[in-house]
């Protein structure tokens, strides 16, 4: 690739350059299957990415597929390739898109010739529509995931779930039962509270000077790219904003949302309350009465007999089910509202906000 770079005049050291993380081993020293690129706005990641799969279909002759999250989004792959091409002509002249299956698939052109594929992950239903289509990604190799964190705090429910199960039936084909593929996450600094640092531990492993968290399978690289920041800092349109949250989130990379409050170490006595079960795992409600707050952790009593769920797939003979309206979902709330309320850290902080419907990103 870096040699037809040259070919092509492309010197991704002008704005994004995706070698370095590309080559980056994972921590049991292979090429990890997945790579996640975070950072702050502007630099090119988008543009790096499109570049980077035209080479790989010119020399390898592996097609790519681009991953959003509704089918609305199915056809704007042409908007992401116009820098790429208006910046190296040799590379084509356009990228259009086709639809095979109306709302899930579309099959993308670059100057007539077949290139990739652009997917939703879209419902349920939809998913086990792709998995009959499974032999047309036989020919591909990278797949990209474009901003795969959110500003808005939307994200479709179990969503990586969803994604496991697409990833898994775009890895089928061509006389193989799982052939290798690489998923390429992209997005900016949004929160470190979010769906995807939850699943993988992500945000155990991070704080502010980190660059790369290394990963089984899975690398997490955060960029932040001076030029860039220096760019929109310098930018007239934007100077009247250069003291807000957003300014220092698009430009010097700070996480957009902080979403740290309330998560501390409880010190003192403490009374264990009960048990939730969420998802299928185990979390624990403690009383913490000498500093007057209560508790949510991932740490819990394994033989407590009061376990409570609020999901109908976690309910079973030993749980009982709660709702929005019962009183403990009220105290939960009250606690919350009234800043009594603690966790151990991001994934039971979460948990609890999607219990009790709190929109952390409001």
């Amino acid at each position: 690739m870096k040699e037809l770079a040259e070919t092509y005049k492309i010197n991704f050291t002008d704005y994004f350059n995706p070698f370095p993380y590309i080559e980056e081993p994972d921590a049991d020293g292979n090429e990890p299957g997945q790579l996640m690129v975070i950072g702050n706005r502007g630099p090119g990641k988008t543009t790096a990415f499109c570049i980077i799969n035209i080479l790989v279909n010119r020399i390898f002759q592996k097609k790519f597929i681009y991953i959003f999250r509704t089918s609305e989004e199915l056809t704007s792959v042409s908007a992401l390739f116009e820098d790429s091409l208006a910046l190296y002509p040799k590379l084509g002249k356009e990228i259009t898109t086709q639809p095979l299956l109306k709302n899930l698939i579309y099959e993308i052109f670059l100057d007539g010739n077949s290139v990739g594929f652009s997917i939703c992950i879209g419902t349920r239903m939809q998913i086990d529509k792709l998995k009959k289509y499974s032999p047309l990604f036989k020919d591909c190799y990278l797949i990209i995931f474009e901003e795969f964190l959110t500003e808005s705090g939307y994200y479709l429910p179990k969503e990586i779930e969803k994604l496991q199960s697409i990833l898994v039936s775009i890895s089928r084909g061509g006389g193989k039962m799982s052939a290798e593929r690489k998923l390429i996450y992209l997005a900016n600094k949004v929160a470190i509270m979010n769906p995807y640092f939850v699943y993988f531990g992500i945000y155990k492993h991070y704080n502010k000077d980190t660059k790369i968290i290394h990963l089984h399978g899975l690398n997490v690289c955060f960029n932040h790219d001076i030029r860039s920041d220096k760019a929109i800092s310098q930018n007239p349109l934007l100077k009247a904003f250069e003291n807000s949250d957003y300014f220092n989130y698009a430009s010097r990379g700070d996480f957009l949302l902080d979403t740290s409050a309330f998560i501390q170490k409880p010190k003192g006595k403490s009374h264990y309350i009960f048990t939730v079960l969420y998802d299928s795992e185990y979390y624990g409600f403690w009383e913490y009465f000498e500093e007057g707050f209560f508790y949510f952790s991932t740490k819990y009593i394994s033989n407590y007999q009061t376990i409570l769920t609020f999901k109908p797939s976690d309910h079973n003979q030993n749980t009982m089910m709660l709702n929005n309206y019962t009183w403990i979902t009220k105290i939960l709330k009250n606690a919350y509202y009234e800043g009594i309320l603690r966790f151990n850290d991001e994934k039971a902080k979460m948990v609890c906000m999607e219990i009790l419907a709190i929109d952390i990103y409001k």
